[in-house]
């Protein structure tokens, strides 16, 4: 888990979809990465160093707010029109109710996947105690 397996993750989300849908280190492979890192990056800097004053709902807000900024920070660096700058803030207000209801979505889910990652680390355990003994150590 952690930094390692979002990052991890994220860019393998992105080279996935565009491999699917054609667009392979096009412009939109680019600002798909570019917002998907930055937004794998401020929630896992703010999981580490927020901690609990950090909701999910919060770390979702700021994870939709930090992919937004990410893909117009790099498709004005790309086409260098300053103007893409202009759709930051209404693509940022977007972000608060969009990144709340991503936040709502994990909180809820968080007790299963978790709950079922415990279960398979109880089975993955006993599974290498049973191999264990039947090789005589």
């Amino acid at each position: 888990g952690g930094a390692g397996t979002a990052l991890t993750v994220a860019v393998l989300r992105v080279f996935l979809a565009t491999l699917v849908a054609g667009g392979f280190l096009s412009v939109s492979f680019a600002l798909s990465l570019s917002g998907a890192l930055a937004s794998a990056l401020l929630i896992t800097w703010g999981r580490r160093w927020g901690g609990a004053r950090l909701t999910s709902r919060g770390l979702g807000v700021a994870g939709a707010a930090a992919h937004n900024l990410g893909q117009v920070v790099a498709f004005w660096l790309l086409s260098g029109q300053r103007g893409a700058l202009l759709y930051l803030p209404p693509l940022l207000l977007l972000a608060v109710p969009a990144g709340a209801c991503t936040g709502i979505a994990a909180a809820l889910l968080q007790p299963f996947v978790l709950g079922r990652l415990e279960r398979q680390e109880v089975v993955e355990a006993h599974g290498q105690t049973l191999s264990q003994e039947g090789d005589g150590r």
